[in-house]
């Protein structure tokens, strides 16, 4: 049976509000956050560190980090390693602004809290028959139990969309009676426990902002730092490995929203190998970044995708060899749309027909 899997990042969910990362920590979306989870019922998101984590990113953005990825990922490090450089470095710009002294660790999870709170506000009073939804449940209509997600974001669009996503809970070795999701940064509703000295996540629906007001040690949301690496591997590893094999058997490949961040080496190395070890004769994929395929992004997600299908030894699909049982084919076409379009117009049985068979459609 021919299988879809659809790879999420940020992008897919921007036109529902969702931000992206030039967004995090913005005043505007801080603003946004601050209207909706009140300082009575989320105190974690007001604390000392929390007030010590705004300022600090704002203030010596873009200085001294680019991003809110880069600035996690100093903040990671810095609470891994008190008496290195890196930690120097943040308490010197903390001092600099007169901030109090805070644990470099709370600032970590603060600023992780933080993220968290940014990246659930656009659903705290989301409604799903609103116009903006309306390509969201035209797709949903269309995903069935041969495909899957794979998805990067913490958030919980999937699980409001529809009933017929069944989130793949850590751990969970099940067959998938539904459309597997396969959360494997976390999500802002996974809580991470132990019992009998061994870690694991629970995941509760019923709490959507559960990461708001978790302590610390429970958040389950592996954000950029060495941090996402170590929950990786304690966590969410089972996870991976299946994700992985739903790449390695899938007959068509859709990219939406996701770009490879480029200080996510895991999930770049392990994503590659899989599409470059991919079992199917003939490979649809298929990208959707934005209006602009000749930007920065989707010309080096092309690169990394077309590295992937030449080192798994895949040839281009052409009108000579469409459908021919000699060497292993791909296609890939760079739809120049944003999200919304392309889920508002996808017609699913279409993604997996080699190109040149469809007039307009060029192969490489």
């Amino acid at each position: 049976m021919s299988k879809i899997v659809w790879v999420l990042g940020a992008g897919f969910s921007r036109s529902l509000g969702a931000p992206l990362l030039d967004d995090l920590f913005s005043e505007q979306l801080d603003g946004l956050v601050r209207a909706a989870y009140g300082d009575s019922r989320y105190p974690r998101l007001y604390s000392q560190a929390a007030k010590v984590v705004r300022r600090l990113y704002r203030e010596h953005h873009p200085r001294h980090w680019r991003d809110a990825e880069e600035f996690l990922d100093r903040l990671d490090l810095a609470a891994r390693a008190p008496d290195s450089a890196w930690a120097r470095s943040v308490l010197s710009l903390a001092g600099q602004l007169q901030l109090g002294p805070e644990p470099l660790s709370a600032l970590s999870f603060a600023a992780r809290r933080l993220v968290a709170a940014q990246c659930a506000v656009f659903l705290s009073q989301a409604d799903r028959n609103m116009e903006r939804w309306g390509p969201y449940r035209h797709w949903a209509s269309q995903v069935d139990a041969a495909q899957s997600v794979i998805t990067f974001n913490y958030d919980t669009v999937l699980e409001q969309l529809s009933p017929k996503f069944e989130i793949v809970r850590p751990g969970d070795a099940s067959p998938l009676a539904m459309p597997g999701v396969f959360k494997l940064h976390g999500s802002v509703n996974w809580i991470r426990s132990s019992a009998n000295g061994k870690d694991y996540v629970e995941v509760r629906p019923d709490i959507p902002d559960a990461a708001l007001t978790l302590d610390d040690e429970c958040l389950a949301i592996a954000s950029p730092g060495p941090t996402k690496q170590e929950m990786t591997e304690q966590l969410f590893e089972g996870l991976w490995k299946h994700a992985m094999q739903e790449l390695r058997t899938a007959s068509a490949i859709v990219f939406i929203g996701y770009r490879f961040p480029p200080s996510d080496s895991v999930a770049r190395q392990r994503l590659i190998r899989a599409i470059s070890e991919n079992e199917m004769t003939y490979l649809s994929l298929h990208t959707v970044l934005g209006a602009d395929t000749n930007g920065p992004d989707s010309q080096r997600l092309r690169s990394l995708l077309l590295y992937a299908v030449r080192r798994g030894g895949r040839t281009p699909c052409t009108d000579k060899n469409v459908m021919s049982s000699g060497p292993r084919m791909f296609n890939m076409t760079q739809h120049p749309l944003w999200a919304q379009d392309f889920l508002d117009i996808t017609d699913v049985p279409h993604l997996y027909v080699p190109y040149s068979q469809h007039v307009g459609w060029n192969g490489l």
